[in-house]
């Protein structure tokens, strides 16, 4: 807060405005809350970058390796790499300090696909460079949903990771394998209420209504 007053005092009106760039950036990346602790983080944070000091980089790193597991961080990053170019210097920097998990990410509920320019920023490829990997068939392109249209994060964590055509073929399999046989272990048959061999019939509403007790 002195480093703000300070700025305001001298009428320093470019920190200013990189503080509330890197300040809006955030709340699109940490999803801390609006809790007093987080914010005072973010104040932190993005008077550090404004400074050109350490505690940014700690802070959005350390939330980054939190989500390794979860999310590339390339896509974790696309908020800062969709800003102006200091923005996006540091985003890189960023991928430098941390190691992506040599896996693909689970996802996080917040970020499930992007849209083509968030795509052509996580991978740092133009347009045209997207459209013929779309083409050559490298990246898949969902071929319903209308107009906004967006690309699975595990498409795009399959590039970050530079699996080849053939793995992505095995890992979609094996992914739909997993999630047939979670599925089917849900599937429990109904008991018949009139069975006693587990005890006593079961009263419940629907076996009342249909008169089995």
């Amino acid at each position: 807060m002195i480093s703000i007053q300070r700025m305001m005092d001298a009428h320093d009106v470019e920190p200013l405005g990189i503080i509330l760039e890197f300040w809006e950036t955030l709340l699109r990346f940490d999803e801390q809350g609006d809790q007093p602790s987080a914010e005072h983080a973010r104040l932190d944070a993005s008077v550090s970058f404004a400074l050109g000091g350490i505690d940014a980089e700690n802070y959005v790193a350390g939330l980054v390796e939190e989500r390794l597991s979860s999310l590339h961080p390339r896509i974790q990053l696309e908020p800062f790499m969709s800003g102006t170019a200091p923005l996006k210097n540091f985003a890189e920097g960023i991928v430098d300090l941390v190691s992506p998990l040599p896996k693909i990410g689970t996802g996080l509920p917040s970020i499930s696909k992007l849209g083509k320019g968030e795509v052509c920023r996580v991978l740092d490829i133009t347009a045209l460079q997207l459209a013929e990997l779309i083409e050559s068939g490298n990246l898949k392109w969902p071929q319903n949903g209308g107009r906004q249209r967006k690309i699975s994060i595990t498409d795009v964590e399959f590039m970050l990771h530079g699996f080849s055509l053939g793995e992505r073929e095995v890992s979609h399999l094996a992914s739909n394998e997993k999630i047939m046989d979670q599925n089917a272990k849900r599937i429990v048959a109904h008991a018949d209420p009139r069975d006693e061999s587990d005890g006593p019939p079961r009263l419940t509403w629907e076996s009342f209504w249909r008169g089995e007790i």
